[in-house]
Protein backbone atom coordinates (compact mmCIF):
# COMPACT_ATOMS: atom_id res chain seq x y z
CA UNK A 1 0.00 0.00 0.00
CA UNK A 2 1.19 3.28 -1.04
CA UNK A 3 1.65 6.43 1.48
CA UNK A 4 -1.54 7.95 2.38
CA UNK A 5 -1.55 11.54 1.61
CA UNK A 6 -1.25 13.55 5.03
CA UNK A 7 -3.23 16.89 6.01
CA UNK A 8 -1.04 20.16 5.92
CA UNK A 9 1.49 21.33 8.74
CA UNK A 10 1.38 23.89 10.68
CA UNK A 11 4.60 24.96 9.14
CA UNK A 12 5.90 24.05 5.93
CA UNK A 13 8.74 21.33 5.48
CA UNK A 14 11.74 22.60 6.42
CA UNK A 15 10.27 26.20 7.78
CA UNK A 16 9.59 25.26 11.90
CA UNK A 17 10.88 27.51 14.17
CA UNK A 18 14.73 27.30 14.96
CA UNK A 19 16.93 27.96 18.64
CA UNK A 20 15.79 27.11 21.86
CA UNK A 21 12.33 27.19 21.73
CA UNK A 22 10.66 25.69 24.41
CA UNK A 23 7.06 25.31 25.80
CA UNK A 24 6.04 26.74 29.45
CA UNK A 25 4.29 24.05 32.02
CA UNK A 26 3.11 24.55 34.91
CA UNK A 27 3.67 20.84 36.73
CA UNK A 28 7.14 19.75 38.05
CA UNK A 29 7.34 15.96 37.73
CA UNK A 30 9.88 16.07 41.10
CA UNK A 31 6.84 16.98 42.95
CA UNK A 32 5.99 13.58 42.66
CA UNK A 33 9.01 12.26 44.47
CA UNK A 34 8.44 14.82 47.31
CA UNK A 35 4.98 13.08 47.47
CA UNK A 36 6.16 9.55 47.89
CA UNK A 37 8.64 10.81 50.65
CA UNK A 38 5.97 12.29 52.21
CA UNK A 39 3.15 9.20 52.38
CA UNK A 40 3.27 6.37 54.95
CA UNK A 41 3.68 2.89 53.75
CA UNK A 42 -0.02 2.24 53.91
CA UNK A 43 -0.93 4.95 51.58
CA UNK A 44 1.65 5.07 49.22
CA UNK A 45 0.64 1.63 48.54
CA UNK A 46 -2.90 2.79 47.42
CA UNK A 47 -1.72 4.81 45.52
CA UNK A 48 0.95 2.26 43.76
CA UNK A 49 -1.94 0.39 43.24
CA UNK A 50 -4.50 3.09 41.67
CA UNK A 51 -4.63 4.53 38.49
CA UNK A 52 -1.83 6.94 39.76
CA UNK A 53 0.57 4.09 39.92
CA UNK A 54 2.06 4.62 36.47
CA UNK A 55 2.09 8.66 37.46
CA UNK A 56 4.92 7.61 40.21
CA UNK A 57 7.46 6.01 37.98
CA UNK A 58 7.83 8.95 36.39
CA UNK A 59 8.81 11.71 38.86
CA UNK A 60 12.71 11.59 37.77
CA UNK A 61 11.57 12.04 34.17
CA UNK A 62 12.97 15.29 32.97
CA UNK A 63 10.22 16.93 31.06
CA UNK A 64 11.51 18.10 27.61
CA UNK A 65 10.03 21.57 27.35
CA UNK A 66 12.00 22.06 23.78
CA UNK A 67 11.26 18.21 22.94
CA UNK A 68 7.86 19.05 22.86
CA UNK A 69 7.94 21.86 21.22
CA UNK A 70 9.77 20.49 18.24
CA UNK A 71 6.85 17.64 17.88
CA UNK A 72 4.49 20.39 17.93
CA UNK A 73 6.01 22.59 15.60
CA UNK A 74 5.64 19.07 13.38
CA UNK A 75 2.05 19.09 13.95
CA UNK A 76 -0.82 18.09 11.47
CA UNK A 77 -3.61 20.96 10.96
CA UNK A 78 -6.71 18.56 11.68
CA UNK A 79 -10.52 19.73 12.26
CA UNK A 80 -11.39 17.31 15.30
CA UNK A 81 -11.08 18.73 18.36
CA UNK A 82 -10.26 15.71 20.63
CA UNK A 83 -7.15 14.56 18.64
CA UNK A 84 -3.65 15.66 17.17
CA UNK A 85 -1.63 14.48 14.88
CA UNK A 86 2.37 15.14 14.62
CA UNK A 87 4.95 14.13 11.99
CA UNK A 88 8.01 12.48 13.12
CA UNK A 89 10.71 10.62 10.99
CA UNK A 90 8.42 10.75 8.13
CA UNK A 91 5.82 8.77 10.04
CA UNK A 92 2.52 10.57 11.27
CA UNK A 93 1.48 9.99 15.27
CA UNK A 94 -1.83 10.14 16.33
CA UNK A 95 -2.76 11.42 19.75
CA UNK A 96 -6.10 10.53 21.38
CA UNK A 97 -7.67 9.95 24.47
CA UNK A 98 -6.86 5.86 24.27
CA UNK A 99 -3.19 7.15 23.69
CA UNK A 100 -3.15 9.36 26.68
CA UNK A 101 -4.90 5.98 28.70
CA UNK A 102 -1.96 4.01 27.44
CA UNK A 103 1.05 5.94 28.73
CA UNK A 104 -0.23 7.48 31.94
CA UNK A 105 -2.20 4.73 33.26
CA UNK A 106 -5.29 7.04 34.23
CA UNK A 107 -8.66 6.23 34.18
CA UNK A 108 -10.08 8.28 31.25
CA UNK A 109 -13.63 6.61 31.36
CA UNK A 110 -16.91 8.71 30.48
CA UNK A 111 -18.40 7.07 33.53
CA UNK A 112 -18.96 9.19 36.60
CA UNK A 113 -17.37 12.15 34.56
CA UNK A 114 -18.24 15.69 35.24
CA UNK A 115 -17.83 17.83 32.30
CA UNK A 116 -18.85 21.05 34.46
CA UNK A 117 -16.45 20.80 37.17
CA UNK A 118 -14.16 19.50 34.27
CA UNK A 119 -13.46 23.04 32.52
CA UNK A 120 -10.84 25.14 32.80
CA UNK A 121 -10.73 28.21 36.24
CA UNK A 122 -7.67 29.35 35.99
CA UNK A 123 -6.88 31.53 38.97
CA UNK A 124 -9.82 30.87 41.09
CA UNK A 125 -11.00 33.38 43.98
CA UNK A 126 -9.76 32.66 47.59
CA UNK A 127 -12.24 31.28 49.74
CA UNK A 128 -14.58 33.72 52.27
CA UNK A 129 -15.88 30.98 54.53
CA UNK A 130 -13.72 27.66 55.02
CA UNK A 131 -15.31 24.80 56.07
CA UNK A 132 -13.66 22.46 59.11
CA UNK A 133 -12.65 20.41 56.55
CA UNK A 134 -11.15 23.05 53.94
CA UNK A 135 -8.99 24.33 57.52
CA UNK A 136 -8.26 20.78 58.73
CA UNK A 137 -6.25 21.01 55.12
CA UNK A 138 -5.05 24.09 54.89
CA UNK A 139 -5.43 25.63 58.16
CA UNK A 140 -5.56 29.98 57.62
CA UNK A 141 -4.52 29.69 53.89
CA UNK A 142 -7.03 30.94 51.98
CA UNK A 143 -5.24 30.81 48.45
CA UNK A 144 -3.79 27.37 48.41
CA UNK A 145 -1.91 26.60 45.47
CA UNK A 146 0.32 23.55 44.53
CA UNK A 147 3.45 25.15 45.30
CA UNK A 148 1.59 25.99 49.16
CA UNK A 149 1.22 21.78 49.18
CA UNK A 150 4.44 21.39 47.80
CA UNK A 151 5.95 23.53 50.87
CA UNK A 152 3.82 21.30 53.24
CA UNK A 153 4.87 18.05 51.97
CA UNK A 154 8.64 19.03 51.90
CA UNK A 155 8.24 18.50 56.19
CA UNK A 156 7.58 14.47 55.16
CA UNK A 157 6.09 12.97 57.96
CA UNK A 158 6.33 15.50 60.31
CA UNK A 159 3.73 17.77 58.71
CA UNK A 160 0.33 17.24 60.47
CA UNK A 161 -0.91 13.34 60.18
CA UNK A 162 -1.03 10.77 57.43
CA UNK A 163 -4.37 10.95 56.12
CA UNK A 164 -4.32 14.50 55.94
CA UNK A 165 -0.90 14.28 53.94
CA UNK A 166 -2.53 11.39 52.07
CA UNK A 167 -5.44 14.12 51.05
CA UNK A 168 -2.94 17.34 50.14
CA UNK A 169 -1.21 14.41 48.03
CA UNK A 170 -4.08 13.69 45.78
CA UNK A 171 -4.90 17.38 45.58
CA UNK A 172 -1.27 18.27 44.18
CA UNK A 173 -1.59 15.41 41.63
CA UNK A 174 -4.43 16.47 40.06
CA UNK A 175 -4.49 20.28 40.43
CA UNK A 176 -0.84 20.45 40.52
CA UNK A 177 0.71 18.15 37.91
CA UNK A 178 -2.30 16.70 35.67
CA UNK A 179 -4.99 19.76 35.31
CA UNK A 180 -2.72 22.78 36.20
CA UNK A 181 -3.99 26.25 34.41
CA UNK A 182 -1.60 28.42 34.95
CA UNK A 183 1.25 29.22 37.45
CA UNK A 184 -0.56 30.19 40.56
CA UNK A 185 -3.67 27.72 40.12
CA UNK A 186 -5.59 27.98 43.66
CA UNK A 187 -6.85 24.25 44.56
CA UNK A 188 -10.15 23.32 43.10
CA UNK A 189 -12.84 23.79 45.71
CA UNK A 190 -14.51 21.30 44.01
CA UNK A 191 -11.53 18.87 44.25
CA UNK A 192 -11.48 19.72 47.72
CA UNK A 193 -14.80 18.04 48.57
CA UNK A 194 -14.23 15.32 46.66
CA UNK A 195 -10.76 14.33 48.73
CA UNK A 196 -13.11 14.02 51.57
CA UNK A 197 -14.07 10.07 50.32
CA UNK A 198 -10.54 9.34 49.11
CA UNK A 199 -11.69 5.99 47.58
CA UNK A 200 -13.63 7.60 45.36
CA UNK A 201 -12.04 10.00 44.66
CA UNK A 202 -9.00 7.62 43.59
CA UNK A 203 -12.01 6.24 41.11
CA UNK A 204 -12.57 9.44 39.52
CA UNK A 205 -12.26 9.75 35.54
CA UNK A 206 -9.23 12.15 36.63
CA UNK A 207 -7.67 11.20 32.98
CA UNK A 208 -10.33 12.66 31.35
CA UNK A 209 -10.13 15.68 32.61
CA UNK A 210 -6.28 15.69 32.23
CA UNK A 211 -6.80 14.63 29.10
CA UNK A 212 -9.33 17.71 27.88
CA UNK A 213 -7.46 20.17 29.25
CA UNK A 214 -4.10 19.15 27.65
CA UNK A 215 -5.51 18.25 24.07
CA UNK A 216 -7.43 22.14 23.95
CA UNK A 217 -4.53 24.01 25.33
CA UNK A 218 -2.16 22.34 22.57
CA UNK A 219 -4.61 22.43 19.63
CA UNK A 220 -5.01 26.11 20.28
CA UNK A 221 -1.32 26.87 19.87
CA UNK A 222 -1.03 28.96 16.72
CA UNK A 223 1.86 28.93 14.37
CA UNK A 224 2.36 32.58 15.49
CA UNK A 225 2.57 31.36 18.98
CA UNK A 226 4.58 28.18 18.78
CA UNK A 227 6.95 30.76 16.90
CA UNK A 228 8.04 32.56 19.82
CA UNK A 229 10.56 32.05 21.80
CA UNK A 230 7.79 30.25 24.81
CA UNK A 231 4.34 29.45 24.65
CA UNK A 232 2.61 27.93 27.47
CA UNK A 233 0.38 24.33 27.37
CA UNK A 234 -1.70 23.72 30.12
CA UNK A 235 -2.58 19.92 31.69
CA UNK A 236 0.06 17.32 31.50
CA UNK A 237 1.66 17.68 27.96
CA UNK A 238 4.07 15.08 29.10
CA UNK A 239 1.91 12.17 27.62
CA UNK A 240 2.54 13.76 24.73
CA UNK A 241 6.11 13.11 24.70
CA UNK A 242 5.36 9.96 26.26
CA UNK A 243 3.48 9.03 23.20
CA UNK A 244 6.31 9.88 20.74
CA UNK A 245 8.58 8.06 22.54
CA UNK A 246 6.77 5.16 22.71
CA UNK A 247 6.19 5.07 18.86
CA UNK A 248 9.56 5.92 18.19
CA UNK A 249 12.02 4.02 20.51
CA UNK A 250 15.10 5.08 18.75
CA UNK A 251 15.13 8.64 20.10
CA UNK A 252 15.83 7.03 23.88
CA UNK A 253 17.61 3.60 21.93
CA UNK A 254 21.05 2.81 23.26
CA UNK A 255 23.32 -0.65 22.74
CA UNK A 256 23.34 -1.43 26.44
CA UNK A 257 19.81 -1.40 26.87
CA UNK A 258 18.68 -4.52 28.79
CA UNK A 259 15.98 -5.48 25.65
CA UNK A 260 16.34 -4.36 22.50
CA UNK A 261 13.52 -1.91 22.08
CA UNK A 262 13.54 -1.64 18.24
CA UNK A 263 12.15 -5.28 18.05
CA UNK A 264 9.01 -4.50 16.31
CA UNK A 265 7.71 -8.34 18.13
CA UNK A 266 7.60 -6.21 21.62
CA UNK A 267 4.15 -5.69 23.02
CA UNK A 268 3.41 -2.53 23.32
CA UNK A 269 2.50 -2.67 26.73
CA UNK A 270 5.75 -3.72 27.62
CA UNK A 271 7.37 -1.18 25.54
CA UNK A 272 5.59 1.83 27.23
CA UNK A 273 6.50 0.11 31.32
CA UNK A 274 9.92 0.65 30.22
CA UNK A 275 9.29 3.82 28.94
CA UNK A 276 7.92 5.00 32.30
CA UNK A 277 10.38 3.02 34.41
CA UNK A 278 13.63 4.71 32.92
CA UNK A 279 14.76 7.46 34.33
CA UNK A 280 13.28 9.72 30.96
CA UNK A 281 16.07 12.34 29.77
CA UNK A 282 15.78 13.23 25.80
CA UNK A 283 18.66 15.04 23.97
CA UNK A 284 16.37 17.18 21.17
CA UNK A 285 19.37 17.36 19.29
CA UNK A 286 19.94 13.31 19.46
CA UNK A 287 16.18 13.22 18.59
CA UNK A 288 16.00 16.06 15.71
CA UNK A 289 18.91 13.76 14.25
CA UNK A 290 16.65 10.41 14.58
CA UNK A 291 13.71 12.76 13.06
CA UNK A 292 15.77 13.90 10.01
CA UNK A 293 16.90 10.57 9.33
CA UNK A 294 14.51 8.49 9.39
CA UNK A 295 16.02 5.75 11.25
CA UNK A 296 13.40 4.75 13.75
CA UNK A 297 11.37 1.65 14.11
CA UNK A 298 7.61 2.93 14.34
CA UNK A 299 4.81 1.58 16.41
CA UNK A 300 1.02 1.66 16.27
CA UNK A 301 -0.88 0.81 18.51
Amino acid sequence: MGDVELPKRLFRIGCEPEGRKRINNYFTLRWIEIIKSALDQAHLKQLEGSQFGSLLKIGKHQFSVMFLHYILSRQLVTDKKYEMWWVFAGKPIWFCIDDFALVTGLNCSKSGFNKKAARTRGMMKAVQNPTRFYKSLFGKERKPTSKWIVGKLTMGKNYKDPLTRYRLALLLLVDGILCPTCARTIINLDHVEMVKDVESFLKYPWGRNSFLATIRSAKQRTAKELAQDTTAIQGFPHALVLVTVTCCPAIIYTTDMVFNILDPTILVEKLVQYVLERNLNINVHDARTVDQNGMVMYYVY
